[in-house]
């Protein structure tokens, strides 16, 4: 591996580096490159920093010892033919990586975020061609969520769709903004996510997730290659209507559109909830690196 790994060809120079789960694109101006040039943080991998992921960490475990059994044990007898316990440490660990998440998609335990993706597919080619496409669940679904959408008077800006953001916290996170909207009744203009889970157990991730995309000072705007470049992005300024959850605070809406079928609706999320859940994260990042400092050998 070499010293800067932006030189090395295996490794990307603008976009996701899933062995990492860090993004890769140069910094903006006057910004300095992130540390030891390992990429930037993704802004979902910092605010679930303090969230609970227990439940979701024995799924994961369950669904890939499922899958390593699916189909006659077939992986499991790939995996054991496959020589990965000779391999370096490094590359077998991503290797194994690779192979948990073949398992579990052999159980279909991927089937939800593959819906997901799907109907954020389909929401990008709406606000950029203004067409609907997908099948006819997916077209209803889309056909919902316009007459959503124009009965509150709120309209999504083209051109502001699946935008990578850069914003300082924690060092420098990076993500990818569904959209951006206007308020056609005040002006104001704020973000917005789609979420297509089935029901929301707590808002904690979405409102930090979504107060980074809201307030973050730079976009990507342009292709992922030198031709492209981080331009100022301003603030949100969308705040919460009457009656609502954050009546008058700054706010930004999710679209729940739950993959498996149900009505579609407008979420509101309270973004000094989200700066709070942000502020929480980066203070947990910080300690935890701190604590690999704190504790050593006593001393004779």
């Amino acid at each position: 591996m070499t010293d800067d790994l932006f030189d090395d060809p295996e490794v990307p120079k603008y976009g996701l580096d899933r062995a990492l789960g860090r993004y890769r694109f140069p910094p903006p101006p006057g910004v300095p490159a992130p540390a030891r040039n390992n990429g930037w943080r993704r802004t979902t991998n910092l605010v679930k920093a303090f969230s609970d992921q227990y439940r979701l960490q024995l799924w994961l475990e369950r669904m890939t010892v499922l899958g390593l059994l699916a189909n006659d044990g077939l992986l499991f007898d790939e995996l054991a033919a496959s020589g990965i316990e000779y391999l370096p440490a490094d590359v077998q660990a991503k290797a194994l990586r690779d192979w948990a998440e073949k398992a579990r998609s052999a159980v279909g335990a991927d089937k939800g975020a593959r819906k997901g993706t799907a109907r954020h597919n389909v929401l990008e080619h709406y606000i950029m061609a203004g067409e609907v496409i997908g099948h006819r669940r997916m077209q209803l679904q889309m056909a919902e969520l316009v007459d959503v959408m124009d009965r509150k008077g709120f309209e999504f800006i083209p051109g502001t769709q699946e935008n990578f953001i850069w914003h300082p916290a924690a060092g420098g996170v990076m993500g990818k903004r569904d959209a951006r909207f206007l308020c056609t009744r005040t002006g104001q203009v704020g973000t917005i996510d789609l979420k297509t889970q089935q029901a929301f157990w707590t808002y904690q991730e979405h409102a930090g997730q979504q107060t980074i995309y809201d307030t973050a000072p730079w976009a990507w705007e342009g292709p992922l290659s030198d031709e492209g470049r981080w331009v100022p992005q301003e603030a949100g300024t969308y705040v919460g209507r009457d009656a609502g959850i954050c009546p008058g605070k700054p706010a930004a809406l999710l679209i729940h559109m739950p993959s498996k079928g149900g009505p579609v609706e407008l979420h509101e999320l309270d973004l000094e909830y989200g700066a709070r859940v942000v502020d929480e994260a980066e203070r947990i990042v910080s300690l935890r690196t701190e604590g690999t400092k704190v504790g050593g050998i006593c001393p004779d």
